[in-house]
């Protein structure tokens, strides 16, 4: 369950992680093996960063200036998936990695979840506000994001741990929480 509530937070709060920068970055960044790789970086610089720590499926020899490569760590016994690279006209166009790679992603409860979250949204291209804050309460700590759009509509996210479990809910002390929101119009 703890899987399921720490991806359920990645994914809503990953592309923070995709636009912040730290103070001697000039740009957002992406890292695979402890190499750095961000966008408009040439193909010749990322490939010879990625041959230090990972494999490209299809392989680096297949590279064209339009191509995309599935992102795997070498020298680790399963090779893990852990992104994706696009380039286009020479230069890294498109980056992808995953948030929580020991998650179950074929799980139940987390499908469901996703889909609920999916459901939720607005179709298309949308701005929204999206705040990320902690809260206390006499006997439980939890971590909120909330998605508010232009229109007032809004998701809020909660994921919690109870001090103790609720023997007449669950015995688990972690909690996830999805919720549609109704605010004025910003």
């Amino acid at each position: 369950m703890h899987k399921i509530l720490a991806f359920a937070l990645l994914l809503l709060t990953g592309s923070l992680l995709f636009s912040q920068t730290s103070a001697t970055a000039t740009q957002p960044s992406v890292y695979f093996g402890g190499q750095r790789f961000y966008i408009g970086m040439s193909q010749r610089e990322a490939l010879s960063a990625l041959s230090s720590c990972c494999k490209l499926s299809p392989p680096a020899e297949s590279a064209s200036d339009n191509s995309s490569h599935f992102v795997i760590l070498k020298g680790q016994p399963a090779q893990p998936l852990v992104g994706a690279i696009y380039f286009s006209a020479a230069r890294v166009a498109h980056l992808s990695r995953e948030l929580a790679p020991d998650v179950d992603t074929s799980n139940e409860d987390l499908v469901a979840f996703v889909r609920a979250l999916k459901r939720a949204l607005p179709d298309g291209t949308n701005s929204a506000v999206i705040t990320v804050r902690h809260d206390s309460a006499s006997n439980a700590e939890s971590g909120v994001v909330t998605v508010v759009f232009s229109n007032g509509r809004g998701l809020e996210v909660r994921i919690g741990t109870l001090d103790k479990s609720s023997a007449t809910i669950s015995s688990r002390r972690d909690f996830v929480s999805l919720d549609e929101t109704l605010g004025a119009s910003q």
